[in-house]
């Protein structure tokens, strides 16, 4: 598996407006080819957070970035900074 871990840094004030974008696209990203599982976090003192998106493998999670682009191209109205992402292979998944 492969995850794809995407740091952002929010301006807080637009927060209750992008988790209102978030749900209205949520087709959208569970429609990103290939996606298993997907987690947003942030630091609501900073507004600093991290997506993490996990992947079949890093072939897969590279088909869909284009798709992934554009959902977060949706979300730069609430942003301070552009996303950075950066890729990891999954040693271990734990569900529960």
């Amino acid at each position: 598996m492969y995850a794809r871990v995407t740091k952002f840094s929010m301006n807080m004030q637009k927060f209750e407006e992008s988790m209102n974008l978030l749900e209205e696209i949520r087709g959208q990203i569970n429609a990103i080819p290939g996606l298993i599982s997907i987690v947003h976090t942030v630091q609501r003192d900073t507004g600093n957070g991290m997506t993490v998106a996990v992947y079949p493998d890093e072939a897969v999670a590279n088909a869909a970035l284009e798709t992934v682009k554009g959902i977060w191209g949706r979300f730069a109205e609430f942003m301070t900074g552009p996303p950075e992402m950066t890729g990891y292979e999954v040693i271990h998944h734990h569900h529960k």
